[in-house]
């Protein structure tokens, strides 16, 4: 029988099983030793068909749920980019959306990340070094901790300011600040007001 993108599969115990879809039979595909080992068996394609299911399945839930203008409110939406950005990191995880896995709030999506891969993101993060580079890094590990992620009129006028400034070393100066503003647990949207600082101070 041959399974395309759409099959059915779980892990457990470092293992992970196909499920038949004409008699529900479980089958061993990997025996990876471990979680990135794992992660290394799905390719791009069909990491991009689990992504695209799992969101319909997510979608037509809420709609069904929670009416059909709430999929596009700016919580649901940050839940939903949430979700489509876990599943790279857990792909063994999530292949099926279940009702089973919403929160007490309702409507949202327990996703639990394990903590290894909050440590490589963290590494990721203070070991990179453009801003666009870091602004996706910081954004996958705010989500993570369910915290507010960088607003996006924020990152695109720093992104101008950036471009604009005629300080030597400025986007080094501005991915090194917006670490410490991270790393000191201080608003990390305030990113927005530090090249103004840094001009004035050099007028």
């Amino acid at each position: 029988m041959i399974h395309g993108n759409d099959a059915k599969f779980f892990a457990d115990d470092s293992k992970l099983y196909l499920v038949c879809s004409s008699c529900e039979s479980h089958t061993v595909v990997s025996e990876a030793t471990t979680h990135d080992e794992l992660r290394a068996i799905f390719d791009k394609n069909l990491m991009e068909a689990i992504q695209s299911r799992v969101t319909a399945q997510y979608v037509t839930w809420l709609i069904e749920t929670k009416g059909a203008k709430f999929p596009f409110t700016d919580e649901a939406i940050q839940q939903i980019k949430a979700v489509q950005d876990y599943i790279p990191l857990c792909p063994h995880i999530l292949f099926n959306f279940d009702s089973k896995e919403v929160m007490g709030d309702g409507w949202s999506v327990r996703l639990i990340f394990k903590s290894e891969n909050i440590k490589v993101l963290k590494e990721k993060f203070f070991a990179s070094h453009g801003f666009d580079e870091v602004v996706a890094l910081l954004n996958k590990i705010l989500k993570a901790d369910n915290k507010e992620v960088l607003k996006k009129w924020v990152v695109d006028k720093t992104k101008l300011q950036i471009e604009d400034s005629v300080i030597n070393g400025i986007e080094k100066m501005t991915v090194k600040r917006l670490k410490n503003l991270y790393s000191n647990k201080k608003d990390c949207n305030t990113i927005d007001s530090f090249i103004p600082y840094i001009e004035a101070q050099r007028v």
